[in-house]
């Protein structure tokens, strides 16, 4: 099939845990890739569980992996990450302070590195920056979010983290932000900053200027609905039909919408068998509230299919299915 060319550029896939976000992901990214459609694609996934590896039979890294001519992965290390970022902060840290405080700068930010808030904003710079930096190397952007809080969270995340830099901004440009900050830690002797000629703190502020940037172009791309789509999985039960909508009303509030919405693992409905005969008039109860709920948005539903869907051309068939439905 030929993709339109109105299919964002970025594809967010969120939803419920357990509900084939991942697959649905791959399935994506390989029928866009495929010599059919030869687009350029991006797969990251930004679950801590990362099930792209199970599903490609591939150990990926926290740096692209390139699967074939066109289509790239990338799992995002979230620790891996968190080092790296709280090693920068503390490193910019460092500048304003005598040697004396190295060690309780370093031992505050060891014990921070793991704490969960500091892996979800490790995460977001790195995926801010893939989406900012790196995305005119690729068509498409395929990301595999965690289950469906984590993804709230990345589209929520960018207004406090832009507000924070431009406070951080503001007041470094003042001066005044080291002696807030650090001013319980020992400081250098000679000058208030240890930076006589002001380049320490001039880099700081080139740090957090393009810090505030970055944020403000992720701001505006989530919103902006020829560059971003964000498409909600979900199964036929009531948990996942009530989890959907409460997601629907969290991106209202703040000016977003689902790109598509997809109803996953359909049973058939010519089954004989008692017992699935039970399971399919008790899904066809949740169906119908989905239809109710979600119809007026791009919505299809997606049997449940005999195999698991993880060779190359399961994936290819199921995505083109996907596709062909959400672009028309």
């Amino acid at each position: 099939m030929n993709i339109p060319q109105f299919l964002p550029k970025i594809l967010f896939i969120g939803g419920k845990g357990g509900v084939g976000k991942s697959t649905t992901s791959s399935a994506i990214a390989v029928a866009l890739s495929s010599e059919q459609n030869a687009r350029k694609v991006l797969l990251v996934s930004t679950d801590p569980a990362h099930n792209l590896s199970d599903i490609f039979d591939v150990a990926f890294a926290n740096t692209a992996t390139k699967i074939n001519e066109n289509l790239s992965i990338i799992e995002i290390d979230s620790s891996l990450e968190a080092k790296v970022y709280v090693e920068n902060i503390a490193k910019s840290m460092r500048s304003f302070v005598s040697t004396t405080s190295y060690a309780r700068i370093d031992d505050y930010f060891t014990k921070i590195a793991d704490s969960s808030s500091t892996l979800e904003a490790a995460l977001f710079e790195r995926l801010t920056t893939i989406l900012t930096k790196e995305a005119d190397q690729y068509d498409h952007i395929v990301i595999d979010t965690a289950p469906t809080g984590h993804t709230l969270r990345l589209f929520f995340m960018p207004k406090e983290l832009k507000d924070w830099s431009k406070t951080l901004l503001s007041m470094q440009e003042r001066g005044g932000m080291s002696e807030k900050v650090l001013g319980h830690l020992e400081r250098s002797d000679g000058n208030r900053f240890s930076d006589p000629d002001g380049f320490i703190r001039g880099q700081l502020i080139e740090k957090l200027d393009e810090r505030y940037t970055r944020y403000n172009a992720f701001s505006n791309l989530v919103k902006d609905p020829i560059q971003c789509g964000i498409v909600l999985v979900l199964n036929a039960s009531k948990l996942a039909v009530a989890e959907t909508k409460r997601t629907i009303q969290s991106l209202a509030s703040k000016g977003l919408k689902p790109y598509a919405i997809i109803l996953n693992k359909v049973l058939p409905q010519n089954a004989t068998d008692d017992f699935l005969r039970s399971r399919i008039i008790q899904q066809s109860e949740y169906i119908s509230q989905s239809d109710e709920a979600f119809s007026h948005y791009r919505y299809l539903k997606m049997p449940l299919f005999k195999q698991d869907i993880m060779t190359q051309e399961s994936l290819k068939s199921f995505g083109n299915i996907v596709l062909e439905k959400i672009t028309n």
